[in-house]
C-alpha cells in the first residue's frame, strides 16, 4: 500500500514538473540576444540585415573589392586583403553576404579596390523587441570623458498593426525612451526621444530612437535604456542593451603604495603633424591649378583629438579655388590619420620661386578629466617655374658661296619668358674650319633680344652642313638646348688662264655737248629779258630823282 501510494506522489510530481516546464515562459521574462550591424562608411555603401554569427562576429570587418573579376574580400585587419567570400560585384550595385546587403549609395556598380567597413555587436532585450539597425555618431576609440550618441531601430515583434496610421494612433501618445546611466553617463545635453513609428517586416511595430551625449565613464562598454508604451490597457517594456566598439577602460596610473605626496604633472600637449603631402607633379608652372593632397596625424600616444580647425594661409604665389581656407574635423583619435584635397592655384605671374604654404591646427582633448585646447602649426614648400618662352630665329644664309668667301653668319633670339635665363652661350658645330667655336652671351632679361655671329669661310667645294646650339640655364637651374641647322652649297671659284688674249676695244670718241641747244636759247633769252627790265626801271628811277633836286633848286 506504502508503495503504490509513493509511486502515485512520484508520478504527480513528474507531471506537475513537466507541467510547469511548458507554462514557465509565459510568467518569466527571458534575455534574447541577437546581432547588430554598424554601418562604419555611409557615404559608400548601404547596409541592412541582420549579420550572421557563423560569418561575420562581434567586432569591426573591412571588406574590399578586389582584381578585374571584382571579387568581395573581408578581414578583421584594415592593412589585410583577407579572404574571398566568393561574392562577385561585377556589373553590380547590391550584393548579399552572411545575411547582409551591401549596395552603393549613389546606386552606381562597385568599383575596383572599393572599400568599406562594418561594426558588428551583440544586443540584448528582455521581450520580444530587438534592435535591427544602429549608427554610433562619434569616435573609433571611445576613452574616459567622451561622448556618443546612438540613433537605433526597434523591431517589436509582438505587436502588429494594418498601417503606419495605426500604429501610430496606437503607441504615440504612450511611447517612450529613457537612457539609464552605468558605463556611459549623460552629458551637458538632454532629452531622449522615440520617433518614426511605422509597421515593418512582417506588419511589426517598427520605430527609431535617440540618445545623445553618452559620456563614458572608463569603465565597461556598454549603454543600457528602457523603451516602451501602453496598448489595448496593456504595458509593453523592454529593458535594452547594446555593447559599443572601441570603448578603452581608464587605467589609474598612480601607485596605490606610493607613500608620497602625489604630484599631479601638466599633461603633455599632442601634436599634429603633415605626415604626407603630393600635388602630383614635381614642378608647377606659373596659372597651373593642382590638387594638394594632406594627410596629418596625431602625434600623442595617449590623447584622442576633437574639434579640429586646419586653418591654411597661402603666399602671394598661390591661392585656394572653390572652398575658404578653414577646414572642420570631428576628432582624430591616437595615431589616426586624416587626409583632404585642397584645389589650389599657382597664380599666372608668380616669380620662379618655392612658396611656403602654412597649415595652423587648433584642437581640443581631454587631459586629467579637464578639457583643454591646443594648437600645433606645419609649413610645406611648393616650387613654381615660369613656362620657357626662350625663343631662337632660324638661321638666314646664302643659298651659293664660293671657296675662300668669308661669310657673316648671324643668329638671333629673344626671351619672351617673364623670368630672367642665364649663362646664354653659342656654339658653331659643322664641316667648316672654325667648327668648335663658341660665343658667350651671358644673362638675357625677360623681353630682350640677342644675337650671336659666326664667320665661316669654306675651303672646298661641296654642301657645306652646320649648326648652331644655344644652350641656357632657365630659373631653376635647368640647362636647355636649342638647336638650328644650316646648309650651305659651296662652289669652286671660277679660273681666269693668264696666257689667254683678251680682244681689245678701241674706246669711242664722246661728242662734246652743243652750247646751242634748245633749252640753253631759251634761258638766255629769259636771262636778257630780266635784265633789260631791271636796267630800265633803275634809269626812270634815277631821272625821277634828278626832277625833285631840280625842284628843289627853284
Amino acid at each position: 500500500m506504502i508503495k503504490k501510494t509513493y509511486v502515485r506522489v512520484i508520478t504527480l510530481l513528474l507531471v506537475a514538473l513537466m507541467i510547469l516546464g511548458v507554462m514557465a515562459p509565459a510568467f518569466t521574462s527571458y534575455a534574447a540576444s541577437s546581432l547588430s550591424v554598424i554601418n562604419n562608411s555611409p557615404s559608400v555603401v548601404n547596409v541592412t540585415g541582420t549579420p550572421q554569427a557563423d560569418k561575420l562576429s562581434t567586432g569591426t570587418h573591412y571588406f574590399r573589392i578586389v582584381g578585374s573579376d571584382m571579387k568581395l574580400y573581408v578581414s578583421s585587419s584594415s592593412s589585410s586583403q583577407g579572404e574571398d567570400t566568393n561574392v562577385d560585384c561585377k556589373d553590380k550595385n547590391s550584393v548579399t553576404y552572411a545575411g547582409l546587403n551591401f549596395a552603393t549609395t549613389d546606386g552606381s556598380n562597385w568599383k575596383e579596390d572599393a572599400s568599406f567597413s562594418i561594426t558588428v555587436m551583440s544586443t540584448t532585450t528582455d521581450g520580444d523587441a530587438q534592435i535591427i539597425a544602429s549608427n554610433i555618431t562619434g569616435s573609433s576609440r571611445i576613452t574616459k570623458g567622451r561622448s556618443v550618441s546612438l540613433n537605433l531601430t526597434i523591431l517589436d515583434t509582438s505587436l502588429r498593426f494594418g498601417s503606419q496610421k495605426e500604429a501610430e494612433d496606437a503607441v504615440k501618445s504612450s511611447a517612450y525612451v529613457s537612457f539609464k546611466q552605468g558605463d556611459f553617463k549623460r552629458g551637458t545635453a538632454s532629452g531622449d526621444n522615440l520617433t518614426n513609428i511605422t509597421v515593418g517586416a512582417g506588419k511589426n511595430l517598427q520605430y527609431d530612437i535617440s540618445m545623445t551625449d553618452l559620456v563614458y565613464t572608463g569603465s565597461g562598454d556598454t549603454v543600457e535604456f528602457v523603451v516602451g508604451y501602453t496598448y489595448d490597457g496593456q504595458d509593453y517594456k523592454y529593458n535594452m542593451s547594446m555593447k559599443i566598439p572601441g570603448c578603452i577602460p581608464y587605467v589609474d596610473k598612480d601607485d596605490p603604495e606610493e607613500d608620497d605626496e602625489d604630484v599631479n604633472l601638466d599633461p603633455l600637449i599632442p601634436h599634429i603633424i603633415v605626415s604626407q603631402y603630393d600635388y602630383g607633379t614635381t614642378q608647377v608652372s606659373a596659372g597651373q591649378v593642382i590638387d594638394l593632397n594632406l594627410s596629418f596625424e596625431n602625434t600623442s600616444t595617449q590623447y584622442d583629438l576633437d574639434n579640429i580647425v586646419m586653418k591654411i594661409t597661402t603666399p602671394d604665389g598661390f591661392s585656394i579655388t572653390s572652398s575658404s581656407n578653414t577646414y572642420h574635423f570631428d576628432h582624430l583619435d591616437v595615431g589616426e590619420s586624416i587626409s583632404k584635397t585642397i584645389s589650389m592655384q599657382a597664380n599666372p605671374n608668380a616669380e620662379a620661386q618655392s612658396y611656403a604654404i602654412n597649415i595652423e591646427f587648433s584642437f581640443q582633448y581631454i587631459a586629467n578629466d579637464t578639457r583643454k585646447s591646443g594648437e600645433s602649426s606645419e609649413s610645406i614648400s611648393i616650387p613654381v617655374t615660369q613656362p620657357d618662352r626662350f625663343s631662337v630665329d632660324e638661321i638666314q644664309v646664302p643659298t651659293s658661296l664660293y671657296v675662300g668667301d668669308e661669310y657673316n653668319l648671324s643668329i638671333n633670339f629673344v626671351n619672351k619668358g617673364k623670368t630672367q635665363v642665364y649663362n646664354v652661350t653659342a656654339e658653331l658645330r659643322g664641316n667648316m674650319q672654325n667648327s668648335g667655336e663658341r660665343s658667350f652671351i651671358g644673362n638675357v632679361a625677360s623681353g630682350a633680344e640677342e644675337s650671336a655671329d659666326f664667320y665661316v669661310t669654306p675651303t672646298e667645294a661641296g654642301k657645306m652642313e652646320g649648326e648652331v646650339v644655344i644652350s641656357y640655364e632657365d630659373a631653376s637651374m635647368n640647362v636647355r638646348e636649342v638647336t638650328r641647322p644650316f646648309t650651305i652649297m659651296v662652289e669652286e671659284m671660277p679660273y681666269v688662264d693668264p696666257g689667254i688674249d683678251f680682244p681689245v676695244v678701241d674706246p669711242q670718241p664722246t661728242e662734246e655737248p652743243s652750247l646751242f641747244t634748245v633749252q640753253n636759247v631759251v634761258l638766255f633769252v629769259v636771262a636778257a629779258g630780266v635784265a633789260g627790265a631791271t636796267g630800265y626801271m633803275t634809269v626812270l628811277k634815277i631821272k625821277a630823282k634828278r626832277s625833285e633836286f631840280d625842284d628843289e633848286d627853284l
